[in-house]
């Protein structure tokens, strides 16, 4: 079928019709196809880099809950690419063969340059975050958003930090050896998602001169305790805004608030239904741009600084969210 045969309309009505993986199959075909590919709506939020021992892995992220099941790879040792429809690779495809002269790593920027040119918008630019399973296996890259590491040197993070002025959000799987000071620029990055198990989590806060930050698997309840105890005395920073602690192994339960003042607000007009956090923090945060709704909160006063947080939870996740106190108490005339 000769697709570019069809008037403008139905190619670009077809085209709408079609996945990110199969747009950004068909921009590879030809220029024209890869204008056309540019010209329509695609419903993308981001897309992910993996710098794996044997292999680059590239990931579109839409507004599904699935994206990472569908994926794209360059062997190391080739300068092809290829397509992965299942998890378990029984179906596969080379979709692009790169016959330009150079290395693998010209491969590499070749689709950066091409994929930010076709999904990137003026009023939406894309995204963009990276996971790295060996810093040696890294390719240096432009406009990286967020970054994962999998437990690696603090030199290594904090260089990785320093030669990326546009990052946004880090996250941590596994314990580094991190200088809780304030000398250490992981701490000023706007958002954090560190998997911990050794340290509190309130360790961490203390040095953290970001926004929003988030902390999994398995946070005892103690240390919620211990972390609302010290934001009622003002031991964090002014610019500290959104808390999300994980505890898969027990559970928050309401015995949480009976030790605290909490108060609920019955007309709740003058309240966001949701945080307000901006697409580029909820993409960082937790992989999607949906809004977290905040409807269910009940509220402590921080009356040293004029703050009141927010409290909601449930049996897996505990959220904390710190507002100006006029906005939730607004003083009477």
């Amino acid at each position: 079928m000769r697709f570019l045969a069809f008037p403008v309309l139905v190619q670009t009505l077809i085209c709408n019709q079609m996945s990110l993986q199969e747009k950004f199959s068909l921009s590879l075909v030809s220029k024209r196809m890869k204008m056309l590919v540019k010209s329509t709506y695609s419903n993308i939020h981001g897309v992910t880099f993996g710098f794996l021992r044997n292999k680059i892995a590239i990931y579109f992220q839409d507004s599904t809950i699935h994206w990472k099941r569908r994926r794209f790879y360059i062997p190391r040792n080739c300068s092809s690419l290829f397509y992965v429809e299942r998890m378990d690779r029984s179906i596969e495809h080379m979709i692009y063969n790169h016959n330009a002269e150079g290395d693998f790593s010209s491969l590499i920027l070749y689709l950066w340059n091409h994929i930010f040119e076709i999904f990137s918008k003026r009023n939406n630019p894309l995204k963009m975050t990276v996971f790295i399973d060996k810093m040696n296996k890294y390719l240096w890259m432009p406009s990286v958003g967020r970054a994962t590491f999998f437990s690696f040197k603090r030199e290594e993070i904090e260089d990785f930090i320093g030669r990326h002025s546009d990052l946004k959000a880090l996250e941590i799987v596994g314990e580094v050896d991190l200088p809780l000071t304030m000398n250490s620029n992981v701490f000023d990055v706007r958002n954090i998602r560190f998997y911990i198990s050794i340290r509190k989590f309130t360790d961490y806060l203390k040095c953290f001169r970001g926004f929003h930050a988030i902390f999994k698997p398995y946070i005892h309840v103690d240390h919620v305790y211990e972390f609302i105890d010290e934001w009622i005395r003002g031991d964090y920073y002014e610019n500290l805004k959104f808390v999300v602690v994980y505890n898969g192994n027990y559970g928050f339960e309401q015995v949480v608030l009976d030790r605290y003042e909490v108060k609920k607000v019955g007309d709740r007009s003058h309240i966001p239904d949701y945080y307000p956090l901006d697409d580029e923090d909820l993409l960082y945060l937790t992989d999607q741009t949906n809004p977290i709704p905040s409807h269910q909160a009940v509220f402590i006063e921080n009356n040293a600084k004029n703050k009141v947080a927010s409290i909601q939870f449930n049996s897996r996740v505990f959220e904390f969210y710190i507002w100006e106190r006029e906005l939730i108490f607004p003083l009477r005339p």
